[in-house]
């Protein structure tokens, strides 16, 4: 009879390490199992029949041996580095944290330990836990190169773009032959507003591999710089290097959106959903069209098969437009529960609560008039100020494209982001404006969720000039994924009557159902040098005027807090 709690003969460990020295796994696999009969409890002929598994694409087989291994010698570290890393591999990564961490009790100064354990936190979604370690990592070894890149890459998806830049220099000096890292930091250069840089180093990476991907980026670049000439031109060279990339389809088709050919961004829209069926920016945007065009039963199930950002409030929204309250308020219910952070919500809640007398339940800002605030930018105030004087020539001489929008009448909207362009006078206007926005968060009382969760660091999410002639005019409408708006006012026509050119600001517009009740209304009495700030959910629209001269003002929304 055998004794089945005696080891292993010698001779058969040593041809069974001799037999994974020289990779004939499919041997390791069947002497293992075949001692394993006599030696059940064997942890290390596991092991060995884990890894041999593993090498010969039997997964499942690979990770049930080294988890009988695990459960049988718990504290041996080879077993638990061996199992830690074909979870990590196999993408099961909430599984291999505490693996990870039972190695790192013991083997704590172990960079290549800790980062692998890293990226599994990552993965797993603990990303401030993950930002810990690879900091810890960085401290044990400063030239980790992998480590400051996937920090890098880590803040930039926290929204840390000052900090991302920081990891991704560093990642570049240590790693510089690498076109994917100098790529990855040209990307955190855009986010962060430097777009020169962010320029040169994307095409520094193309000059090292023709990659779709940093075309893909170098065109994004051009767009959010409001050149969507060059932007289209790199969109199309990312196709001719991967004719299957859903996501250069989809921002042709924003662009031609912009551009106003609504039906040339749907044929794109379309190409990117044949390439992948469930790209939500691409039905989020098929809905927006739907949206646009009055096709709201169309729209409301664009938006709803996208889940992406703000889907529930769009499909709201749809409801409500097409005047089917009963559907509008059984989504809206959905909503409740969620952080009262949707301006578009908080638009249609003030609008339905006022036309049917009911309480406002969404508390994103309650009375939204009450935060409409005027002040005035002294430099852009005084007479005959340089500065004013300065932005318009700047305007005038800019090669920036421009946006198509159905609201704007006799009038034009630059595209691009204007405040974080290069120009040194636009920094310059953005510094002010920032001084501006946190005086009006200070002054106000924080009894709602606009201002209580009001962003620690704003950001300019947009902004863009418009220039209106005579009889121009913009209809009423929000911003729906803005936080803050804003408006600052460089010229104003002389002569104007009562109200011409004035802006108004009210709970109703953009054709919302009504009951004929009498909705609040606000109208601003406005000069050169002012800024008028306010919630994203207010209706706004400019009063048509008569003139000669141009109107003409810089408007921007600061992002949502993250």
């Amino acid at each position: 009879m055998t004794d089945k709690n005696t080891d292993p003969s010698k001779e058969h460990l040593k041809q069974l390490v001799d037999y994974f020295n020289n990779k004939k796994f499919n041997e390791v696999a069947t002497l293992g199992e075949r001692i394993l009969k006599d030696f059940p409890n064997d942890a290390f002929v596991m092991n060995m029949l884990g890894l041999a598994n593993f090498n010969i694409g039997k997964k499942t087989d690979a990770l049930l041996w080294l988890k009988k291994a695990y459960e049988i010698t718990p504290g041996n570290l080879e077993t638990a580095s061996n199992l830690a890393l074909i979870l990590h591999s196999e993408g099961k990564y909430t599984e291999a944290i505490p693996i990870f961490e039972t190695i790192i009790r013991t083997k704590s100064d172990v960079p290549e330990i800790l980062f692998n354990y890293a990226i599994a936190l990552e993965k797993a979604g603990f990303l401030d836990k993950a930002e810990s370690t690879y900091e810890k990592i960085i401290k044990l070894r400063e030239d980790f190169g992998p480590a400051h890149y996937n920090a890098g890459l880590l803040m930039q998806r926290k929204g840390n773009t000052t900090q991302a830049v920081n990891y991704l220099e560093k990642a570049v000096a240590l790693i510089s032959a690498n076109a994917e890292v100098i790529a990855a930091l040209g990307s955190a250069l855009k986010e962060n507003g430097d777009y020169e840089l962010a320029k040169e180093k994307t095409l520094t990476a193309i000059s090292m591999k023709d990659d779709a991907r940093f075309y893909f980026n170098l065109a994004t670049i051009f767009r959010d710089q409001g050149d969507l000439v060059s932007a289209k031109e790199k969109y199309h060279e990312a196709l001719k290097l991967q004719n299957n990339f859903p996501e250069a389809y989809n921002n042709l088709g924003e662009i031609s959106r912009d551009e106003g050919d609504s039906e040339k961004a749907a044929d794109f829209f379309k190409k990117a959903l044949h390439m992948n069926a469930s790209f939500g920016r691409a039905l989020y945007n098929l809905g927006i069209l739907y949206q646009d065009k009055g096709a709201f039963s169309e729209a409301a199930e664009s938006f709803r098969e996208s889940k992406i950002e703000d889907w529930k409030s769009r499909v709201c929204y749809c409801y409500y437009k097409g005047n089917d309250l009963a559907k509008f308020l059984s989504e809206f219910e959905t909503t409740t529960s969620l952080p009262h952070w949707s301006p578009l919500l908080a638009s249609l809640s003030a609008h339905y609560s006022k036309s049917y007398n009911k309480p406002d339940p969404y508390n994103f800002c309650s009375d939204p008039l009450k935060y409409v605030r005027i002040r005035t930018i002294p430099v852009l105030a005084e007479s005959n100020s340089k500065f004013r004087t300065d932005l318009i020539n700047q305007l005038n001489e800019l090669e920036i494209g421009s946006r198509k929008q159905g609201r704007l009448i006799n009038g034009v909207q630059s595209a691009g982001n204007l405040l974080r362009r290069k120009e040194d006078i636009f920094r310059v206007l953005a510094g002010h404006i920032l001084v501006e926005i946190d005086n009006y968060v200070d002054e106000l009382d924080k009894d709602c969720e606009f201002l209580r969760a009001f962003p620690k660091e704003p950001s300019f999410q947009s902004s863009w000039f418009v220039k209106m002639q005579n009889q121009g005019h913009l209809t009423s409408h929000i911003h729906e994924t803005g936080w803050l708006s804003g408006v600052v006012y460089l010229k104003i026509p002389d002569n104007q009557l009562e109200n011409d050119g004035k802006i108004q600001f009210g709970i109703d517009g953009d054709s919302y159902p009504n009951t004929n009740v009498t909705y609040p209304k606000k109208i601003l009495d406005i000069n050169e040098g002012d800024i008028v700030l306010f919630p994203s959910s207010v209706f706004h629209q400019t009063i048509p005027f008569k003139s000669k001269s141009e109107r003409i003002c810089i408007a921007f929304d600061i992002s949502p807090p993250l």
